[in-house]
């Protein structure tokens, strides 16, 4: 078991150095396409569940940066969870504004960004880009239960998005 824990914060190390180094290559301001949203997973329980904030570039689908933050449970598991593990904080908004600051210097000041219609998104992307646009698109129902990233319609604009989460939880798992 620690063998497995210690290979996995070796890549996991190896991993940032190499995303730090490949968006240091990025031009600065070059980006001006940038869509995000966040992908709901959980600890080890689903009374415990986790928001990993991402920003994808739509035409290569390169991750441009990420956060992972708490969350309070939320439906019909919000009681089990407080009453099992106590009150979570919600970590979004600090892990929102981490994300956004840390893509000032590759994302051009009006980029156009591109997201769910998350009511908590537009206040923390102005003050990071203020003169950036904000488009919405109506999030929409997975197909099948389970498979949430694979939507109904066919057309999905976030399809980049969507895929690059898809495969992460499919890679992890």
């Amino acid at each position: 078991r620690k063998t497995v824990v210690r290979k996995f914060r070796f890549l996991a190390a190896q991993s940032r150095e190499w995303h730090q180094k490949w968006v240091e290559g990025i031009k600065p301001h070059s980006i001006r396409n940038v869509q995000f949203d966040d992908l709901e997973t959980s600890e080890h329980t689903k009374c415990k569940p986790l928001s990993v904030s991402l920003a994808v570039e739509p035409k290569t689908r390169k991750i441009l940066g990420f956060q992972v933050s708490q969350m309070p449970a939320k439906g019909h598991l919000a009681r089990v969870a407080r009453r099992k593990y106590g009150p979570r904080r919600d970590e979004r908004p600090k892990a929102w504004n981490a994300l956004f600051a840390s893509l000032k210097p590759i994302i051009h000041p009006e980029a156009e960004w591109l997201s769910d219609q998350n009511p908590h998104y537009p206040g923390h992307l102005k003050a990071h880009h203020p003169k950036s646009v904000h488009k919405t698109v109506e999030g929409q129902r997975g197909c099948i239960a389970g498979q949430g990233e694979l939507k109904k319609v066919v057309y999905d604009p976030l399809f980049s998005l969507n895929h690059t989460c898809a495969m992460l939880r499919a890679n992890m798992s």
